[in-house]
């Protein structure tokens, strides 16, 4: 019933992120993190979700480009070195090779 509703009231605000990528046609994701999101989370992901649906979705690795906003769990100081020895020069981001432009969307 598309009228039904209730509201829910809690003590903490609730908060939830997705992250999704493109890569040609195809989705990588959506993987959903419960909680905030920091830098040990974001480069969790990155280690046993996204880095590896990459390499299954991609015949040359070598040849991919990976690019982030400027989301301060993006430019922890361990997620850049992990991009830095995962992508080498092939990623663009906060503290990365090629910096995100600033106040770009």
């Amino acid at each position: 019933n598309p009228h039904w509703k209730r509201e829910a009231h809690t003590q903490h605000p609730q908060k939830v992120n997705v992250w999704a990528g493109l890569i040609g046609s195809n989705v990588i994701g959506p993987f959903v993190i419960d909680g905030n999101l920091n830098g040990d989370t974001y480069r969790n992901l990155l280690v046993d979700r996204i880095i590896p649906a990459i390499r299954n979705l991609v015949l040359n690795y070598d040849s991919v480009w990976f690019q982030q906003d400027g989301a301060p769990p993006h430019y922890a100081v361990d997620v850049c070195d992990l991009l830095d020895q995962t992508f080498r020069e092939r990623w663009i981001g906060r503290r990365g090779r090629i910096e995100w432009p600033v106040r770009s969307p």
